[in-house]
């Protein structure tokens, strides 16, 4: 279990490092050549694009993985029907944007047109997604690991080409965006099409059954990606889109660092789904090691990123970034608890509690738009960011409460009390030293270094897990070197 769980991992956050990368990179070369406005434009014009998929997607990718995974000769079919399925929900989500956004005209009219492109990419995204879900579902993530290198390369020649271009305009970088996207999306199905070999059927019922059972998802997805993005619409609707591409340069380091929970949900996905219906006693134990390693993996990460953050910003961006710095600090808590939540959100879906968390979601964004609503005209665009990290605590506290019944966390407490400690030992010096002359950058690796000393010397890692781990790598190397 653990093995897979690892190599799956692997495979995932490669793959989602891939896409994280090519991605920042893409913003990052907006931010520096166009400059905060056509920063601002971009990031507005991909949050409605992003808003688009909760109807887009529909959350199928959920039904497919949740019963392909049991029987994954089954998945070919789910796959070819759900895809039909998204296609149909993405023309209709396009048509409904146009009318929107021609009726509202809230954005000025260059604004609005980038929007409107960019929706375009929903029809290739959608198609991805699906794809995304059979490979997860077959648990090949290799494939996925394929198809985000061949993206990431679209991307970096559009890069280049940004670069070397004179008159590049923002329009001319969503194009090749969108093309790159689309690039993916058919080489994806592509290779679905292969690895199935399998007589695809039209089946309606199966149509039908699997957008009533996903139904609650569209409001899950749709909360989820407003609660995300709801501090952008709220910046862009008050203020100016130079405002928006400050705040996004922020969120762009933020959603690169969300990779981690990513990755981690789409490897984990499959064996939960198996495990709950098969074994609830190893279901469980998997699901007290996910908490206890999430934990580990942002005690480690979001200290480092508020310590260097100043930094950070003026070595990616350009000066005028630097005022986002605070904005970057506090969107990088929020890590936290969208890695907690994974597997509590995980196994409420499995106990077929889906529409709980659809509530918890409509909660955690009320108090973001009290938030923005309340504190927005004094704090700018600053208060979009506390309003993300009040939403996702009273999410992930939510989840956690109703979570309990079916797997406690009392068994876990011992454990977690080690990596709390481990936390205060590390990034308690580090803490101190920032009254010093000490680079932000060494103080980090210093902070980083103690915490993980800590972890080891009080044994917050299971034994039997560095057992396992010991033995996984000495039958890698044991392999490397055959090859050699």
């Amino acid at each position: 279990m653990l093995r897979r769980l690892i190599e799956n991992s692997i495979a995932s956050l490669a793959a989602i490092l891939l896409l994280r990368l090519s991605s920042m990179a893409l913003f990052i070369v907006i931010a520096r050549k166009l400059g905060e406005e056509a920063t601002g434009m971009f990031s507005l014009a991909t949050t409605y694009s992003l808003i688009g998929t909760a109807i887009a997607f529909w959350g199928l990718d959920q039904w497919l993985i949740t019963k392909g995974s049991h029987d994954p000769h089954v998945a070919g079919q789910y796959w070819f029907n759900l895809g039909w399925v998204r296609l149909l929900l993405s023309v209709v989500t396009i048509a409904l944007f146009a009318v929107l956004m021609n009726v509202l005209q809230i954005y000025a009219p260059a604004t609005t047109h980038l929007i409107l492109l960019m929706t375009l990419t929903l029809i290739p995204d959608s198609l991805d997604d699906i794809c995304q879900a059979y490979f997860i579902a077959i648990e090949q993530m290799a494939y996925i690991t394929l198809t985000s290198f061949i993206l990431a390369i679209f991307r970096v020649v559009g890069i280049v080409f940004i670069l070397l271009a004179q008159n590049v305009t923002i329009v001319t970088v969503t194009w090749v965006f969108l093309i790159a996207n689309l690039a993916r999306s058919l080489i994806g199905a592509g290779l679905v099409y292969r690895k199935a070999a399998m007589r695809f059927t039209l089946d309606w019922k199966l149509c039908g059954a699997s957008l009533r059972w996903a139904f609650p998802f569209v409001f899950i997805n749709a909360t989820v990606i407003l609660e995300a993005r709801l501090g952008t619409v709220f910046i862009s609707l008050q203020a100016t889109e130079r405002e928006v591409g400050l705040y996004s340069a922020a969120m762009n380091i933020v959603t690169g660092l969300q990779m981690l929970p990513r990755a981690f949900r789409t490897s984990i996905s499959p064996l939960m789904s198996r495990l709950y219906v098969q074994d609830k006693e190893a279901f469980a134990r998997l699901y007290y090691r996910s908490t206890l390693y999430l934990l580990m993996i942002a005690f480690g990460i979001i200290p480092i990123i508020i310590i260097v953050a100043p930094d950070l910003m003026l070595l990616l961006y350009q000066a005028p970034f630097i005022s986002a710095t605070l904005s970057l600090q506090l969107l990088v808590i929020s890590i936290l608890f969208r890695l907690l939540n994974i597997p509590s959100s995980r196994l409420l879906v499995l106990a077929g509690r889906q529409s709980l968390l659809a509530w918890f979601m409509v909660a955690g964004l009320v108090g973001n738009t009290l938030v923005c609503l309340g504190w927005m005209p004094r704090m700018g665009f600053t208060a979009a960011a506390v309003g993300e990290l009040v939403s996702m605590g009273i999410y992930y506290g939510l989840s956690m409460i109703v979570a309990q019944p079916y797997v406690p966390i009392m068994p876990l407490l011992t454990q977690l009390g080690r990596v709390f400690l481990a936390l205060a030992l590390g990034w308690g010096i580090s803490a101190a030293l920032t009254l010093t002359s000490l680079s932000a950058w060494l103080n980090a690796g210093l902070g980083f270094s103690l915490y993980a000393g800590g972890l080891w010397v009080m044994r917050a890692i299971p034994s039997e897990d560095v057992a396992r781990v010991r033995q996984w790598l000495a039958r890698r190397m044991a392999f490397l070197k055959r090859r050699i």
